[in-house]
């Protein structure tokens, strides 16, 4: 938990549970493990049923919104979204067969003599 450093108990167990993975993990019957690593009972089907809706909840999370300039103001000016043909990589560079390499070293060789 070397990433909850600096937060106190609670905040530290609110940010482990909220985790999408410990949601995830959620399933009846399944064993729950204690602070101490041990086996500390099992989780109960209202359980995954909470972890599921909160699993959901966090995915289907709205976007952050638009802040809209006051009246009288310029609106600021949003960047400009790419379509995504426009966004995609190029085609990476055909790889050398063993021959294509031979084929330049042949070449090579006729070059320098």
């Amino acid at each position: 938990m070397a990433r909850y450093e600096g937060m106190c108990a609670s905040n530290k167990f609110r940010a482990y549970t909220s985790n999408a993975r410990y949601l995830r993990a959620l399933t009846a019957g399944a064993p729950r493990i204690g602070l101490d690593g041990k086996p500390a009972g099992t989780v109960t089907p209202e359980e995954e049923a909470v972890a599921k809706k909160r699993l959901s909840e966090s995915v289907n999370e709205t976007p952050p919104q638009v802040k809209v300039a006051p009246a009288g103001q310029a609106a600021p000016e949003l960047p400009a979204v790419r379509p995504a043909a426009e966004t995609e990589k190029p085609p990476a560079p055909k790889r050398l067969s063993l021959a294509d390499l031979r084929e330049a070293g042949r070449r090579r060789r006729e070059a320098a003599a």
